[in-house]
């Protein structure tokens, strides 16, 4: 574990004794993934009950609530989802998830501050922390050469589009480096120095074993590559070889 890492866990103790001996819910910011799994990995040692934000499944950032024995807690985190859409439809240019984000960023917000943004037909689903909803919606106008309205409304899980391409491929084996060989079309010892590196998340949580079994319906995560989720496991090719169905995230 690194030293920036060990100062995480020691801030999620802090925030574990503050709600235990102030007797209210304390929230941490969003985590991310790095971050997320040292928080599952130590959840365990926590005098407090532990929540993650639901508001939608598979989100990239997580939000996580302490809640202290005995309190009834409502669901309630401090959370405001906005949507960001072309003022005028007709006539907008085309938006990406790193346009938004780059955007918000401009604005010299910490990105800890800044969930997940999720692309819908009216544009993009924004999460961010109560404390800086009203920035964002009076300071952004335009994203490139957009105009924009931004305005807080109800989180839609329905209308929140998750666009994948489902690919095809070949494994000798489900360990976990075949697949990131694979689903990341590098090579096995490239594959290799990502797991022992850190870089991968199995399920949301950080691992640094090659041989960890990959099963059907595993999420994986490679930083700076992608988000893939397994979604069969077929016969054997001709080679000898697993036929692999997977689904990349865009």
């Amino acid at each position: 574990m690194t030293a920036e890492e060990k100062l995480f866990v020691k801030r999620l103790e802090e925030f574990d004794r503050k709600a235990q001996s102030n007797y209210y819910v304390c929230f941490t910011d969003f985590l991310n993934a790095n971050e997320y799994s040292l928080f599952l990995e130590c959840k365990r040692n926590f005098y407090c009950e532990t929540q993650v934000y639901s508001g939608i499944e598979m989100l990239e950032r997580q939000m996580v609530a302490f809640i202290p024995d005995a309190l009834v807690f409502e669901n309630q985190y401090p959370i405001r989802v906005l949507q960001i859409s072309p003022k005028n439809p007709r006539f907008s240019g085309e938006m990406t998830h790193r346009d938004v984000l780059g955007t918000l960023m401009g604005l010299s917000l910490e990105r800890k501050l800044i969930g997940d943004i999720l692309g819908n037909e009216n544009g993009f689903y924004v999460l961010v922390k109560d404390t800086i909803a009203p920035i964002v919606m009076d300071e952004i106008h335009r994203i490139r050469h957009t105009e924009v309205v931004v305005s807080e409304v109800e989180l839609d899980a329905k209308a929140v589009k998750r666009s994948f391409v489902k690919k095809n491929g070949t494994v000798a084996s489900m360990r976990l480096d075949c697949i990131v060989s694979e689903i990341a079309h590098i090579s096995r010892s490239q594959a290799l120095h990502m797991v022992s590196n850190g870089l991968v998340f199995v399920n949301a949580r950080q691992t640094f074993h090659n041989a960890t079994t990959c099963k059907e319906g595993d999420v994986l995560s490679l930083r700076k590559i992608g988000k893939f989720r397994i979604c069969e496991m077929g016969q054997l090719s001709r080679k000898g070889k697993i036929k692999l169905v997977y689904e990349q995230y865009c």
